[in-house]
């Protein structure tokens, strides 16, 4: 009964046109976020004016997590 359900979803149009999209955005959304990254990375890298400025706004967002749970754990 198992493998007659996957049987049954790999040869319905609807579930192969939403793993087709599934995959289309995981391809997209990894891609992207690795660019910008990189971009992000080799951006901060360079001499910048105010570079101490772009160090603490890019770091920023990754600080207030942790204080956030930490303050809300009283």
């Amino acid at each position: 009964m198992g493998l007659r359900r996957y049987l049954d979803a790999f040869q319905d149009p609807y579930f192969l046109s939403a793993l087709g999209l599934t995959a289309l955005y995981v391809v997209l959304t990894v891609g992207l976020t690795l660019a910008l990254g990189l971009l992000l990375a080799v951006l901060l890298h360079q001499r910048l004016p105010f570079q101490a400025f772009h160090y603490f706004a890019v770091s920023l967002p990754m600080l207030i997590a942790p204080v956030g749970v930490g303050s809300s754990g009283r």
